[in-house]
């Protein structure tokens, strides 16, 4: 079972779901849930009720990564085979995304992100960012995003794209790249242990969520 909680002054689960091997993405108020099994599901968080949309096909391996796509209004899916879907949510249809370049495929990935119409891998054993441009037919083969002298991201866990590139290192960590070269003047503090206390968290008018796989929130 998996517990869902709102930071807040209550120690009850804001909402309860069947699984615990899911991996939860937020849109909206809605909550979808992907499962170990390849299936998708939405859950209301206004009306508390969940349903199931979609599932993705297992001939293309077990979903791996995921990335939310605000322009085309889509989840974008990467598996353990190399293969990329896409759900598309107005229409809660799934298509398979192809590299149709000649000698073009998806690289290995550790993420996956979207900006505008591109799709961009992080290769973490090669360090490398992979950028895929849609083609006439499907997507292009990938060109590497980062200049030379490369970005050093061997062994990066993470990637979010915002028009910058932010690279999360497995240290926690956070590269930024700005127009494919390190902006060395960013850092950010590294995140907070589970031992560790914020004695002034900063509260707004925006509720945030966390899972919580062991009952007792993360931060106190």
């Amino acid at each position: 079972m998996r517990i869902f909680r709102r930071i807040s002054a209550s120690k009850e689960p804001s909402f309860t779901f069947p699984s615990a091997n899911l991996k939860i993405y937020a849109v909206g108020a809605d909550l979808y849930l992907f499962d170990a099994d390849n299936e998708i599901s939405k859950f209301d968080t206004r009306k508390k009720a969940v349903s199931s949309i979609a599932s993705f096909s297992k001939d293309n391996g077990a979903t791996k990564i995921l990335a939310f796509s605000d322009t085309q209004n889509a989840f974008f899916c990467y598996t353990d085979k190399m293969k990329v879907e896409k759900l598309d949510l107005k229409s809660n249809t799934i298509s398979d995304i192809l590299v149709t370049d000649a000698s073009g495929k998806w690289e290995n990935a550790a993420s996956i992100a979207t900006f505008s119409t591109n799709i961009y891998l992080l290769d973490a054993e090669s360090g490398e960012i992979w950028k895929h441009s849609v083609i006439d037919n499907g997507y292009s083969k990938g060109t590497s995003y980062l200049s030379k002298p490369k970005v050093p991201i061997k062994g990066a866990v993470g990637m979010a794209i915002d028009g910058d590139v932010y690279i999360l290192q497995a240290d926690g960590s956070v590269v930024r790249a700005k127009k494919s070269v390190q902006d060395s003047s960013f850092a950010i503090d590294k995140p907070p242990t589970p031992d560790d206390k914020i004695a002034t968290p900063y509260l707004s008018d925006r509720r945030m969520s966390l899972p919580d796989r062991h009952i007792n929130l993360p931060l106190g």
